[in-house]
């Protein structure tokens, strides 16, 4: 199952202007003993996600190098909205 995940942090750089950053985190789950019912999760669900993070780099089509955020999750928990 994959999960995207995105983080806004506001940031004012040297003229002053307020600019906001995106930070986005894959989330790799597999159904295990504390990860269950994955089934259910729906596109714009919220979820409570515990795990390690780990970081890739890689060559883009492009030649750039790129860079993408995963969160290894340990735990994934459907949150009430």
């Amino acid at each position: 199952m994959q999960i995207t995940h995105f983080n806004h942090r506001g940031v004012y750089v040297k003229d002053g202007c307020h600019v906001i950053g995106t930070t986005w985190f894959r989330i790799v789950a597999w159904e295990s003993d504390t990860i269950k019912n994955l089934d259910q999760l729906q596109k714009g669900a919220a979820v409570h996600v515990i795990g390690r993070v780990r970081m890739q780099r890689y060559a883009a089509a492009d030649g750039t190098e790129r860079s993408v955020f995963e969160v290894i999750a340990s735990e994934v928990e459907l949150m009430e909205n």
